[in-house]
């Protein structure tokens, strides 16, 4: 009896600290993210992580799902709002059937630019991929200012994103 314990557990695989480490990092997700478009003409590029988001958010009473996406740059923000998630497909934003909507805000100027229902050409956002880990796609979206009347940006882009869930 005593043999067969020994042969049991001499045969048994030894997992060291590095194997568990290595097998911890092959379950992780590793997805470099990305948002890179123009908006008013100018680059915006945002390579780091922590200043671009996607989010699946779902209507306080409603319970809608609704895609957000946002990117940071030291002079202005992007943000899209677009209601009805459901994966990849074509979705719009500032047009009259729901709330989806989008801004540009410029910080150095202090101009907030909409893409609100009712005020212009609706946005177009594409979800060429998604899973519950990513969401990538492109989009083309015109804000308006509120204030000054005739004053535009246009907005466009492509993403790749770590997909966040609203609990």
């Amino acid at each position: 009896m005593l043999v067969i314990l020994f042969l049991f557990f001499s045969c048994e695989k030894d997992t060291s600290e590095e194997d568990l480490l290595a097998e911890e990092a092959d379950s992780e997700l590793e997805y470099k993210e990305y948002f890179i478009a123009t908006a008013d003409g100018k680059d915006f590029v945002v390579e780091n992580p922590d200043l671009m988001e996607s989010e699946i958010r779902y209507g306080f009473q409603s319970g809608i799902p609704a895609i957000v996406i946002s990117a940071y740059e030291q002079w202005a923000n992007i943000f899209i709002y677009s209601c009805f998630y459901d994966g990849k497909g074509v979705y719009s934003t500032g047009n009259d059937k729901d709330v989806s909507y989008a801004w540009y805000d410029d910080y150095k100027t202090g101009e907030m630019l909409f893409n609100d229902p009712g005020m212009g050409d609706p946005g177009v956002v594409e979800i060429t991929y998604a899973d519950e880990h990513v969401i990538e796609g492109t989009f083309k979206i015109t804000t308006y200012s509120y204030d000054i009347p005739g004053m535009t940006v246009e907005m466009e882009g492509k993403f790749g994103l770590l997909l966040e869930k609203d609990d």
